[in-house]
């Protein structure tokens, strides 16, 4: 059991996070533009509530037409699976948690897009998609859509009706053109990446070689494709781009608020206060290096996809071999190369707690980057559950691997030592990525929290043994205990603003399986510390 009074505070953090996770809820339904609330309100699965905002900004305009092809989505959604819902059994609603409302009238849909003031463009679009594309408003589109200049959105329509009927080449040139007419990065993207599932690498190449469309692609796009053609230079370039890109507010906020409280449990563990003129610049650059093992583990994946083939596909064989081969030594590796060049200054000046302690750092630097993108491009649930575990993760992985490394040269069997290490750190990453990603075990997910654990043993182990060498100082508890609930308290307040406090808290469920069972076990042993 924790001590009473860091327990009193651990409780009082998280009777805190509880109440502003229901004030987020409330407020981010005012606050927050409502197309990004009709957006949160359809991956929560209301997609009732997400045509009714849509529909109450129509009705306010300006009417647009991605605000209408948003509505047109989100009614079609809705009544999809209200009728889905009255062909299954009540129990199973109420085990799947459907609570579907009957959709918008379609007559009042049709007399509101007759009106005779709405744009041109709204008109069309939302004939094509309420009415199908009939031949009429094909052809009315598609004289639209080769003026000069052309109508806004009609090349993006047309390039979107002919993706659905697998006409990828046209698909590409229209959304293309719409790009290039009115500076959509996004049907770019959308163009280049259609090219592709064409075959049509060239043309791909011939895009990206041309400065106009070059300036408006995706960085990871044309970093991929500088590397595939062996022009490293060009590849550098994107490289950076493509590590950091802008992040959103809400992920960088938690990003930040996860690395402040582990910075600081780290610093308690490598007693900054005794030296902080060499361990404050010192901390901070293993932070920095490990940020920038993201762009060495990029430069690492696009490597082994065109070398090795290596690539997720779902199946069991190939995803172990993935995460193991893949994921979990291109970014031990990453993570090592960058801690590298702190050793002949930890050798010189720092002592064991040092080289643990900077390890954790590094580890800490490559979590905070990796988990921005995990709230960027997955889905929320899966985001929750990894970012709760995560930080701690790799802190525990690149401090095994970092102390191991440092005792070579310094013990007989120091390169035997680091080899075993490093290989068990990258299959027990491997397997922890694979049960908790790989479909087909997902019922075996536990096992990834298994992992965790006993890594984390290790950590804790290490921590122990550098710390009795450089004499006692204040516990670490503490700042573990107040790491853990203030990363698991703004992870409840975020998800909370996002989606409401109940589903937050079910998105959370598993994190917070493992960060329960992380705290349970090593109390005991963190109390020593």
């Amino acid at each position: 059991m924790l001590p009473r009074t860091l327990r009193g505070r651990v409780i009082l953090i998280a009777i805190l996070s509880i109440v502003l996770g229901l004030l987020a809820s409330r407020i981010a339904k005012r606050v927050l533009p409502i197309d990004k609330r009709a957006e949160l309100a359809a991956e929560a699965g209301n997609f009732s509530e997400s045509e009714s905002i849509y529909w109450q900004a129509l009705q306010q305009g300006p009417v647009t037409v991605p605000l209408t092809m948003s509505f047109i989505e989100a009614h079609d959604r809705a009544r999809a699976l209200y009728r889905f819902a009255e062909v299954v059994p009540e129990n199973m609603r109420k085990m799947a948690k459907i609570k579907p409302q009957p959709a918008m009238p379609d007559d009042v849909i049709d007399a509101f897009f007759a009106r005779p003031e709405l744009p041109r463009e709204v008109v069309l679009i939302a004939k094509l998609h309420r009415g199908g594309a009939t031949p009429e408003v094909l052809t009315e589109l598609e004289r639209e859509a080769d003026k000069e200049p052309p109508m806004p959105w009609a090349n993006h329509a047309l390039g979107r009706e002919a993706h659905k009927d697998g006409r990828f080449k046209v698909a590409a040139d229209r959304l293309e053109r719409e790009a290039m007419a009115f500076e959509r990065e996004d049907d770019l993207e959308e163009s280049l990446m259609l090219r592709l599932a064409a075959g049509d690498r060239a043309g791909v190449v011939a895009r990206l070689n041309d400065p106009r469309i070059a300036a408006r692609a995706p960085a990871r796009l044309s970093f991929r494709f500088a590397m595939e053609q062996r022009q490293y230079g060009r590849a550098f370039r994107y490289l950076l781009p493509y590590s950091f890109p802008r992040p959103p507010l809400g992920p960088l906020a938690l990003a930040l608020v996860s690395a402040i409280a582990w910075f600081s449990f780290c610093a308690r563990l490598g007693q900054l206060r005794l030296r902080p003129r060499l361990r404050v610049p010192l901390y901070l650059a293993a932070f920095g290096l490990g940020m920038l093992s993201i762009p060495i583990t990029h430069y690492l994946i696009e490597w082994q996809e065109l070398v090795l083939h290596l690539r997720q596909d779902g199946t069991v064989v190939r995803d172990a071999i993935f995460f193991i081969l893949g994921v979990g030594f291109r970014e031990e590796l990453s993570k090592l190369i960058c801690f590298i060049p702190l050793l002949p200054l930890l050798r010189a000046k720092g002592t064991s707690l040092d080289i643990v302690t900077c390890g954790a750092l590094v580890g800490l630097g490559f979590a905070s980057v990796e988990n921005i993108n995990y709230f960027t491009h997955g889905d929320l649930s899966a985001a929750l559950a990894r970012f709760l575990t995560a930080n701690f993760l790799h802190m525990t992985m690149t401090a095994l691997i970092a102390t191991s490394f440092a005792k070579l040269g310094k013990k007989d069997d120091g390169f035997f030592e680091f080899t075993v290490t490093f290989m068990t750190v990258v299959v027990a990453h491997g397997v922890y990525d694979f049960f908790a990603v790989n479909p087909v075990v997902s019922e075996f997910s536990f096992l990834s929290m298994a992992v965790f654990i006993l890594l984390a043993r290790d950590f804790v182990l290490i921590m122990h043994d550098a710390r009795l060498r450089a004499g006692r100082s204040k516990p670490l508890l503490p700042p573990f205990a107040y790491g853990m609930s203030a990363v698991c308290g703004a992870s409840f307040v975020y998800g909370s603003a996002l989606v409401g406090p109940q589903l937050a808290a079910e998105a959370m469920y598993l994190g917070l399986l493992g960060t329960v069972i992380l705290v349970v076990v090593f109390v005991r042993q963190l109390r020593a510390l």
